[in-house]
């Protein structure tokens, strides 16, 4: 029996890319051009992964990953449950008909988070009716932070290939006619905050060479939503009685962007072999791309009744129109070595993370005539035309290691260090004024900035209860608390901070 769990064991460990083919983490959006940007946390690993630093996963990891749910040995179907401290649920379920392998997965927080937008029905006086039944009113308004998150996921194991689409998001939308909200007689309100975030990834499960090379290649589409727009009732006393007017749609603010995102690996090559040892190199690369396409205001009518709306390839926001444009490639060439004694298991990777990252940002203003004061929507440049471009290099070294310590029991332990060696930004400005270069308003600056390093210590237990049901569970020690063995709190040894349970048939 010890020989077939350090085998079983053994069998979840891959050389290839360790987070890149993982369930899509959460979403920070650090966007700084969002009125409120959508931040949340989200997404899955297991405790084992999490305990070992993603070096030695489970079969609760691999059976939702296209490179290696061939891992997970099971004759009917494969379950698990996650027990977090992140208030979030974690559940997985796999089977087998015929030769198709089929793996579903959701995680996420249900309704929490969700904001319930309350309101109150009541007789009271509308536009220019007197004690109206039935008029809504919206005491509070506005979305919160954080967001609701949840994520969906089905995986398709076919022909040594896996493919597996995924649903993330954070989104939450709300609309609304002909009530007084925040105090105010409104005919609409259409507004949205949040992420949603479909991804397809694709990858074999057999190495193409003896010694390696397992390709995998995914894409994320990331639509973030962050804009509200409405019509609002206005009473125009122009002409002497008075009368109620439904005003023009006005945009109080438009943030959206969309954001692919497409990574691609080898899947790692093995370049040596010896006495258990095995030394293999892998590389990764991600391009990000960002687009805008936002709604602004302008004036084009001289009536009571005069707002249109016109489109930016940029945002419309607490900072004006800006138009912007934005790209990042991350390279990371890797090198990993693992090795397989008869009770411990150790694992090492350092990737050598390079970043390229251009932010092309230009302040924008809506041209009008100077004769009518009116506009037709032309935008033209005002203030800083300012493109920044950044390079960082941060290594991350990740060591693991798994100690059996009875037939049944293993100790996990995992430890980081990541250092953000190095920025070098780059910054070119130009100024104009109403759509005309200053003279001598270029500059060019350089920046570089050292950063220091972030350790990280993380300890865990695994326990094969039986051939079926399996338990894992990632203890409260971390590097900032120190080893505490007999602590009853938080950074105790056996505070275990998150709990899972596989079952297999």
């Amino acid at each position: 029996m010890k020989k077939l769990i350090v085998i079983a064991i053994a069998l979840c460990v891959l050389t290839g890319s360790v987070f890149a083919q993982s369930l899509p983490s959460g979403f920070v959006v650090t966007d700084m051009t969002m009125t409120t940007p959508a931040v949340t946390a989200g997404g899955f690993t297991s405790p084992q992964s999490t305990a070992t630093q993603g070096r030695i996963r489970s079969a609760a990891d691999d059976f939702m990953r296209p490179d290696a749910y061939t891992n997970v040995r099971f004759e009917n179907w494969f379950g698990m449950v996650s027990y977090a401290r992140n208030n979030m649920a974690a559940l997985g379920f796999a089977t087998k008909v015929g030769d198709l392998y089929i793996g579903t997965f959701y995680n996420g927080s249900f309704w929490a988070n969700v904001d319930p937008f309350d309101y109150t029905e009541s007789t009271k006086d509308w536009l220019a009716t007197e004690n109206k039944s039935g008029v809504i009113t919206y005491d509070t308004f506005g979305f919160t932070q954080p967001r609701p998150f949840n994520q969906f996921a089905v995986l398709v194991g076919v022909a040594d290939m896996g493919f597996r689409f995924t649903l993330s998001t954070t989104l939450q939308t709300f609309s609304a006619e002909d009530a007084f909200i925040n105090g105010a007689e409104t005919k609409s309100v259409d507004m949205a905050q949040g992420v949603i975030s479909p991804q397809i990834a694709w990858s074999m499960t057999k190495n193409l060479m003896d010694n390696g090379i397992r390709p995998y290649f995914i894409v994320d589409l990331g639509f973030n939503k962050d804009y509200r727009k409405g019509q609002a009732y206005s009473f125009d006393a122009s002409d002497g009685d008075g009368v109620w007017k439904t005003m023009d749609e006005k945009v109080e603010h438009s943030n959206n962007f969309f954001e692919p995102k497409f990574s691609l690996g080898l899947g790692g090559f093995t370049v040596a072999n010896k006495n258990n040892w095995r030394t293999s190199v892998d590389l990764d690369y991600v391009l990000t791309l960002r687009s805008y396409s936002n709604e602004f205001n302008y004036t084009s009518a001289d009536t009571f009744t005069n707002n249109s709306i016109g489109e930016i390839a940029g945002t419309f926001g607490s900072s004006g129109l800006q138009k912007i444009s934005y790209n990042s490639h991350l390279i990371t060439p890797s090198v990993s070595g693992s090795w397989n004694g008869d009770k411990l298991r150790l694992r090492a990777k350092l990737n050598l993370n390079l970043g390229f990252e251009n932010t092309d940002t230009t302040d924008m203003y809506v041209i009008y005539s100077e004769t009518t004061g009116l506009s037709d929507g032309v935008l033209g440049k005002d203030g800083d035309d300012k493109l920044v471009s950044k390079f960082t290099f941060n290594p991350d070294l990740r060591l693991a290691a798994q100690w059996q310590l009875a037939s049944k029991l293993f100790l996990n332990a995992g430890g980081r260090i990541q250092a953000r060696a190095v920025e070098v930004t780059t910054t070119t400005n130009e100024v104009y004024d109403e759509n005309v270069l200053v003279p001598n308003s270029a500059s060019e600056s350089v920046k570089t900035t050292y950063g220091a390093a972030q350790v990280q210590l993380t300890l865990g237990a695994t326990l094969n209860a039986t051939d079926n049901l399996s338990f894992e569970a990632s203890s409260g020690v971390t590097s900032a608390n120190g080893l505490n063995t007999f602590s009853t709190g938080s950074d105790g040894l056996f505070h275990f901070t998150s709990l899972l349970a596989t079952l297999r048939f």
